[in-house]
């Protein structure tokens, strides 16, 4: 029989209707015999629905006139039948070049390995690519390399391909949420009969998912049955968190491993096995809202968990009174547990956070970025703070034996999570400041505001606008200590700069004397350091939150004491007017916190 398959293919240009034949497979030249057996089966088809239908008489009268086109010997093509249609136009736009159908349908022939006729291919629909070209992993369910895909039982879920990064996918999407997400419509010709099994290929299938939301009430639910039956006892979470391809491995074998892993990760967490439990939640008996239900818990994560994720400190549960109790009663701590989804190949995000008491899974609704992504948070008067990085716990070797102030080397071990702003702070984000306080905006020298770094900012004043953004997020924001800032800068190097060593690759990186025009530039036009961090190099110097000293002082480990002080603050990163040497991730220089210019700014830390 039939089955519907959508794709969507070169880089979602094109939207197909294939009908996959399960029953029959020719060879040679047996096209008349292929097209009896389906004349015979739609027949047969019409018949038990008395009148049927127009488009299954539509497609049964083309192929009798023979309106069918032999794309190769696993292939033929109905052009004249249209299947699929796109909701938003009268006249649909159909795709008429023969070369470039086969060339469409060639791959997912033989990723399937069965015999295909193909209806009408139509061009995809404005909606459908809008929400492709932001993110296929957001609009489909179980998403998987096209060779590796497998039908799930549910017979309203209809396949969608598509291509990325020159792989191809095969994810599902529910029949009725094609008009609503994507603007186009499927007719259902015939139904499969019950009997015919779909060929399945012989691999699990990731991943186990928990349910959500997770409410109160709800029971735990071990899986019953799984493909995926085994998982390490030790777990290395540092390759699942952190998966790499090996160069001995194919991407499609790599995807399929890594998709296992977090398959089995997964699976271990809904049985709650202790090693892989993420940290623990203690309950705060104290600050529990009757009324509401809100039960406070601190969480606190393991080391292994805290390099590649950050969970709020403080977060709750819902829970009634008798629960709530209940709860106490069988200890202060519960175990807490994430599971992961994967987003792309590559990348995967936290899926849900709960914890385990009662015999229960007792779910935190929390917003988890990933260590390395790229968040905002809101203004209470509106709008957002400007883009963080969140950056991973780790020790580096700090300073260089190139200049006296910048001995010695020394190992500087950063234990606390913290995010650094993704690039300075803006005349847009400062201008707004000043707008919402009553402050006097700062010149820009005449070279232009808005996504150019702010200038002419004294260290009290960019201390002032971390204090407004704090009381504005209900959030802990800063100038990062010197250290931060060279961990930061550094991303993990130990080179001149963060790229190398190579001066003629830093004008890939930085504005500095040799390509500024003597002027600072906006921001984000030069390439990030592996951090995902803009302009550590050049641009403007950046004031830090500590005093100045040499390094046997640590000065360069925390805050200035006093913020009012006149004691000089340490500045990084060298700006628009120096030379290469005096934007190497090393380089430090000093300013009194009074003191203002057209080549120095700041840029932001966030605490947790």
């Amino acid at each position: 029989m039939f089955t519907e398959i959508v794709t969507v293919m070169q880089g979602v240009k094109g939207v197909y209707d294939l009908k996959q034949i399960a029953t029959t497979l020719w060879k040679g030249d047996k096209k008349e015999q292929l097209l009896e057996s389906l004349v015979q089966m739609m027949e047969d088809q019409i018949r038990q629905n008395k009148d049927g239908t127009d488009e299954l008489k539509q497609l049964l009268s083309s192929i009798k006139q023979g309106n069918v086109e032999k794309l190769d010997e696993r292939m033929l093509y109905l052009p004249e039948v249209q299947v699929l249609r796109d909701t938003s136009r009268q006249a649909q736009q159909l795709i008429d070049d023969l070369r470039t159908v086969k060339e469409s349908l060639l791959p997912f022939q033989r990723a399937l390995g069965e015999d295909l006729l193909s209806s009408a291919l139509m061009i995809t629909p404005e909606k459908m690519q809008q929400a492709f070209n932001k993110s296929p992993w957001e609009v489909l369910i179980d998403v998987r390399p096209l060779g590796l895909a497998s039908r799930p039982s549910n017979p309203d879920l209809i396949p969608i391909a598509f291509e990325h990064q020159n792989m191809k996918y095969l994810g599902w999407q529910m029949r009725g949420m094609l008009p609503m997400m994507f603007n186009c419509e499927l007719e259902q010709l015939w139904i499969s009969r019950p009997e015919i099994i779909l060929p399945r290929p012989p691999i699990p299938t990731p991943p186990i998912p928990i349910d959500d939301p997770i409410s109160s009430n709800e029971p735990i639910q071990m899986p019953t049955q799984s493909s995926v039956t085994d998982y390490p006892k030790q777990p290395d979470f540092e390759a699942i968190f952190n998966a790499e391809r090996d160069p001995f491995e194919y991407p499609e074998e790599f995807v399929h491993r890594y998709q296992m892993d977090i398959a089995r990760f997964n699976l271990a967490v809904s049985q709650h096995e202790a090693a892989y439990q993420a940290g623990i939640a203690r309950l705060d008996r104290k600050k529990y809202d009757i009324h509401s239900g809100e039960f406070p818990v601190e969480i606190v994560l393991k080391e292994s968990f805290k390099k590649s994720f950050h969970l709020p400190l403080q977060n709750s549960i819902q829970a009634s009174r008798a629960d709530a109790r209940g709860l106490w009663d069988e200890g202060q701590e519960k175990p807490l547990f994430l599971t992961l989804q994967a987003t792309e190949p590559n990348k995967i995000k936290i899926q849900q956070v709960f914890v385990v008491g009662l015999q229960k899974r007792w779910g935190l609704k929390v917003q988890i970025p990933k260590v390395g992504e790229e968040f905002r948070d809101q203004l209470k008067s509106g709008g957002q703070a400007p883009p963080m990085i969140i950056l991973p716990t780790g020790s580096f070797k700090m300073g260089s034996n190139d200049y006296g102030d910048e001995k010695p080397i020394h190992e500087v071990k950063i234990d606390h999570e913290f995010a650094i702003g993704k690039y300075q702070v803006t005349f847009e984000d400062y201008d707004l400041y000043c707008e919402r306080t009553g402050q006097s905006k700062p010149s820009d020298q005449g070279w232009g505001r808005g996504k150019r770094p702010v200038i002419n900012v004294s260290w009290d004043e960019a201390v002032k606008y971390c204090e407004w953004l704090s009381k504005e997020t209900d959030k802990k924001y800063r100038l990062p200590t010197e250290a931060e800032w060279e961990y930061a800068c550094r991303a993990t190097s130990q080179t001149k700069w963060c790229f190398g060593d190579n001066e003629n690759d830093l004008k890939e990186y930085a504005w500095y004397s040799a390509n500024s025009d003597s002027k600072t530039q906006e921001v984000r036009e030069k390439k990030p350091n592996k951090f995902g961090l803009f302009d550590m190099h050049g641009n403007v110097w950046e004031w830090t939150c500590s005093d100045y000293g040499n390094y046997s002082e640590n000065n360069h480990l925390e805050c200035s004491s006093n913020n009012y002080a006149s004691n000089p603050r340490s500045i990084r990163g060298g700006s628009w007017n120096f030379g290469p040497r005096g934007v190497r991730s090393a380089n430090r220089y000093y300013l009194s916190p009074d003191y203002r210019s057209s080549y120095l700014g700041f840029r932001l830390s966030r605490i947790f």
